[in-house]
């Protein structure tokens, strides 16, 4: 007699009950989720209301915009990387939260203690690369909190450039001169190209200029740092020209017809 626990061949039947799944786990992946879960830890001991204590852990997206709501940069920027996301919104962000400080210590003598206090609350969630500088305003901090993350962050593309540039000129507010500097030295017709765009008409003639009397200099056998220009060559230089004249013609037009 054939028992329940034997096949039609009389052999014992594999007990199906007793087999696990086992799921392999790489490095990449428990550091991906310690990471969402470390974040969420944050952001509930800065603020135990959140709703992010309740349900599943945020995904990474999600995440980030959660961080950047609560200013923590450092966190943001670290899950960007380790999830391979774009650090655009970051940069965003972080440029209008300047831009507003800086408006609100310019209106008044003394900047309201509301404002100033939430600021600092939220730098102090970064690493400051200037700690301890008591005579440091939140506004400079918070500056200098941007000038790092570009410095750290930025790639030949100057794509986070742009997007800083972009926000603050939307909001009316003038580039710093520390980031028109990078800015030229990386990739100074993106930056000619943002200003024509936000009819800043005057600092992208002057910028123009600039570069035409640099482009020159090398050729006297002298290197420009300010825009990355190295001594060139007669024929070099003669490409050079050639270009830069398209650039000055297009950029010319265009300057024409937005005055009409």
């Amino acid at each position: 007699v054939m028992s329940g626990k034997d096949n039609f061949n009389g052999d014992e039947k594999e007990d199906i009950s007793a087999t696990k799944r086992v799921e392999i786990l790489e490095l990449e992946d428990i550091e991906k989720e310690y990471i969402l879960v470390d974040a969420r830890l944050e952001l509930l001991k800065q603020d135990k209301s959140n709703s992010v204590g309740s349900g599943p852990t945020p995904g990474a997206d999600e995440m980030v915009g959660l961080l950047v709501n609560a200013g923590m940069y450092d966190k943001a920027l670290t899950i960007c990387q380790l999830f391979g996301m774009k650090l655009t919104s970051v940069f965003d962000s972080l440029a209008l939260r300047c831009v507003n400080l800086a408006k609100s210590c310019s209106h008044s003598t003394l900047a309201d203690s509301t404002t100033l206090t939430q600021a600092w609350d939220w730098l102090k969630l970064n690493d400051l690369p200037t700690p301890g500088l008591k005579e440091s305003s939140a506004a400079d901090s918070a500056w200098s909190l941007l000038q790092h993350y570009l410095r750290v962050h930025e790639d030949s593309t100057a794509q986070l450039h742009r997007t800083v540039t972009v926000r603050l000129l939307s909001q009316g507010f003038p580039l710093p001169s520390w980031m028109i500097k990078s800015y030229k030295e990386l990739h100074w017709s993106d930056l000619l190209r943002r200003y024509v765009d936000y009819d800043q008409l005057e600092d992208a003639v002057v910028l123009t200029v600039e570069y035409v009397d640099a482009l020159l200099w090398t050729y006297t056998g002298h290197d420009c740092p300010e825009f990355n220009l190295k001594v060139t060559s007669h024929r070099q230089h003669k490409k050079l020209m050639n270009t830069l004249s398209s650039k000055y013609s297009n950029c010319k037009n265009t300057l024409i017809a937005k005055c009409q």
